[in-house]
């Protein structure tokens, strides 16, 4: 492989001038199998670096499309209640001369101001500059494979929006001091390990129940507003619930789970947990694991 990537920067001046960016040194080209895990907040630096590795068949591009930050802008704060003016001075490119930029303000602004439909900036084919792979400009960077991450159902993000499963976490921690003492000097280590469960499946169903009693009360529903007259009836929100419950219990217990840990361990530990059940972490192992698929998706040998 090459022995530096580079990417570029123009700065949109009357006389345009191009500034490179090279990495030099030690690259982990041909050293290692490299994956990126990127998805929709992936945005700005992190794509560009995705871009160029993916530009370069360095790594393979895991996740779903990335935001499409490719603009360089200058912010200037205005004696206004804290009005500013953003002027783009510039533009990101990857090596192979693609742009990532999403959104095209020239002619949203032609189209008639930024509340109408958005205008995306025209997607051209490029290849990469080692195998001649097929990849896109425009939009962010698309992944190399893609993993859609889970969605939680109306019925699960009403559940979470209503404050149930909050109250009902600092009850379960309520009724437990000599455990929440227990678990506040074990949290409070450095090194401290949140991938065991707290909660269990009896747990789960005390939940169900609180949640049944809560739409039974008017407390979870999908619209909130009293004169929204197409509000959901409670009938049809429990049917949901309980759908919601037999069809995705583990997760709902991850998420409660992950409400009683937040009050005892520190984000790094609760992170560090969390991400062994992330289904493109998942994915992304498996890959790294199968060097054959691997080096396919990259176009080599």
């Amino acid at each position: 492989g090459p022995a530096a990537a580079d990417a570029k920067t123009e700065k949109a001046s009357p006389k345009r001038v191009e500034f490179r960016s090279r990495a030099t040194g030690a690259t982990l080209f041909g050293a290692a199998p490299v994956a990126v895990l990127v998805d929709g907040q992936s945005a700005s630096a992190s794509e560009i670096v995705a871009g160029a590795l993916q530009d370069y068949d360095a790594g393979v591009v895991v996740g779903t499309r990335t935001f499409g930050k490719g603009l360089i802008q200058d912010v200037s704060p205005l004696p206004y209640d804290g009005a500013a003016l953003k002027v783009t001075v510039g533009r990101y490119y990857t090596p192979s001369g693609r742009c990532l930029q999403e959104l095209d303000y020239e002619k949203e602004r032609a189209d008639g101001g930024l509340n109408k439909k958005k205008i995306v900036e025209k997607r051209e084919t490029f290849r990469t500059l080692v195998s001649k792979r097929p990849i896109e400009s425009g939009g962010g960077v698309a992944p190399d494979v893609v993993v859609e991450p889970d969605t939680l159902t109306k019925a699960e993000t009403a559940l979470l929006r209503s404050g149930v499963v909050g109250k009902f976490t600092d009850d379960w921690i309520d009724a437990r001091p000599g455990l929440s003492e227990s678990l506040f000097a074990q949290g409070s280590s450095p090194d401290a390990d949140a991938a065991a469960p707290l909660l269990n499946r009896r747990d789960l169903e005390e939940l169900k129940a609180v949640a049944r009693k809560a739409v039974a009360k008017g407390d979870l529903r999908y619209n909130y507003a009293e004169d929204d007259a197409k509000s959901t009836s409670a009938a049809e929100v429990q049917r949901d619930l309980d759908a919601a419950f037999a069809a995705h219990p583990d997760r709902i217990l991850k998420v409660a789970d992950a409400l009683v840990k937040e009050r005892f361990y520190r984000s790094s530990a609760l992170l560090k947990a969390q991400l062994r059940d992330e289904k493109v972490v998942q994915a992304t192992m498996k890959l790294l694991a199968d060097r054959e698929r691997f080096d396919k998706i990259l176009g080599r040998g």
